[in-house]
């Protein structure tokens, strides 16, 4: 899998321009907030790869060919252009902000 862990960048392009973004974790460190829901770029655990670690992936190996979690948490992120904080996402306040994200992505051949 991928993860990573505390992020912070921000940058200006001019006295009235600029954009900062921090996270806690997301998939490899960095934090990829786009105005989507999906746009949290969330770290990635092979389950799969535990089960193997573990002995059980005889077990498993019959019933699921995919078993992934994605998970991040934390983000933020806001901009100005001409001095002027945006509304990224369209929801009504200033700048972007994730509180957190968890899925289980499971594939099995016997379905």
């Amino acid at each position: 899998g991928q993860a990573g862990v505390l992020l912070s960048e921000s940058e200006t392009t001019s006295p009235v321009d600029a954009r900062a973004i921090s996270g806690i974790a997301a998939g490899d460190g960095s934090v990829t907030l786009d105005g989507d829901e999906a746009g949290f770029g969330a770290a990635e655990l092979d389950l799969l790869s535990l089960f193997n670690a573990a002995g059980v992936d005889g077990i498993t190996d019959e019933i699921v060919s995919e078993a992934t979690l994605l998970f991040g948490l934390g983000g933020a992120e806001v901009i100005a252009e001409d001095g002027v904080f945006l509304d990224q996402d369209g929801v009504g306040g200033l700048g972007q902000y994730r509180v957190g994200e968890a899925s289980v992505l499971l594939t099995s051949p016997a379905v």
